[in-house]
């Protein structure tokens, strides 16, 4: 299954099937938003029926200020996205997965989509929800996990792996 790798300012996203994966380096502004909007239309023009998103937020991004979080809500209720699922790994400790968690699943109720959600601690659990919802063009795990390694290339950032803290 090819793979396409698309690099932002501090947020990159690579295409692999019809899951968008993104890894979120730094803070979730304006234009990194337009990034995750312009990489999640570019995906539902080649699949239709659907995508799973996939968020990587690294603890040294930020949450998103009010102008990006106005821009993701539009995103989120645009009836043009239909997204199976949004997986949304926040890596870190348990106050940033908190953090993480309230901020996204807020900007979600008010879409109305907050059913969609799946706010989870590692890697490893964010490629597990993405099988639970798989479909024909889903990767296997294996091709996630080279998207993943690809995305912390991209980013120049450091992977760490489960079980080496």
């Amino acid at each position: 299954m090819s793979m396409k790798l698309e690099l932002g300012d501090g947020v990159s996203a690579c295409h692999v099937g019809d899951v968008v994966v993104f890894l979120w380096r730094d803070a979730a502004r304006s234009a990194r938003i337009d990034f995750l909007d312009a990489e999640v239309h570019a995906a539902m023009k080649v699949h239709p029926d659907g995508i799973i998103m996939c968020q990587l937020i690294l603890p040294s991004s930020t949450p998103p200020d009010a102008p990006a979080r106005e821009k993701s809500s539009k995103l989120l209720a645009d009836p043009t996205v239909k997204l199976r699922r949004l997986v949304t790994a926040a890596l870190g400790d348990g106050l940033w997965q908190s953090v993480v968690r309230t901020i996204i699943r807020g900007m979600l109720m008010m879409s109305k989509q907050s059913a969609l959600l799946c706010v989870v601690a590692s890697r490893d659990e964010a490629l597990t929800e993405v099988q639970r919802y798989a479909s024909a063009d889903t990767p296997p795990r294996e091709a996630l996990l080279d998207a993943i390694a690809a995305l912390y290339k991209s980013l120049n950032v450091e992977q760490q792996l489960p079980g080496h803290a």
